[in-house]
């Protein structure tokens, strides 16, 4: 698996926004991470979103920041979705309390029907949306992430898909 992240800033300097995107992971639902850390989730939806270049559907979560600098003050926005060689759309929202097996790649392939593309996660993270949390807030951050993702190109991850 090969992951790679960029941070990008808007020009005042407020709003911070993490990309994390996925290669040979699999598909993959970013807002499960957190929840699996035992972050609380205040609220979810499914957002059909256009980017610069194609339309997606993304999984977009708001939950609370427990970190030290952020606890009881802040929200983080997690927006995640999975590109594939026809478009781009959610990831399965998968949560398990129990032990998982990971197989390395050769153990993998002899068990699995061959994919004609491997899904490539994208997750977008706002360090914070607000002092509060509250609906407001939310939408305003949903506001923000469409005007930051009509910006970014999903064809080359879907065309990465297909590649892979």
């Amino acid at each position: 698996m090969v992951e790679q992240g960029a941070i990008y800033q808007d020009a005042s300097g407020r709003q911070t926004a993490q990309f994390d995107i996925m290669i040979n992971a699999g598909a993959h639902n970013g807002l499960a991470c957190y929840l699996t850390r035992g972050m609380v989730l205040e609220s979810r939806r499914a957002e059909r979103v256009q980017a610069a270049d194609s339309s997606a559907i993304f999984d977009v979560g708001f939950i609370g920041d427990q970190s030290l600098s952020g606890a009881g003050h802040s929200t983080l926005f997690i927006a995640s979705t999975v590109c594939g060689a026809g478009g781009c759309g959610e990831a399965p929202l998968l949560i398990k309390d129990a032990p998982q097996i990971v197989w390395s790649r050769a153990a993998k392939a002899q068990r699995e029907p061959a994919y004609q593309s491997r899904p490539i996660p994208l997750s977008i993270t706002f360090q914070s949306v607000g002092g509060t949390g509250n609906a407001g807030d939310q939408e305003q951050a949903v506001l923000q992430f469409r005007d930051l993702i009509s910006k970014f190109k999903l064809v080359p991850l879907r065309e990465l898909s297909a590649a892979n």
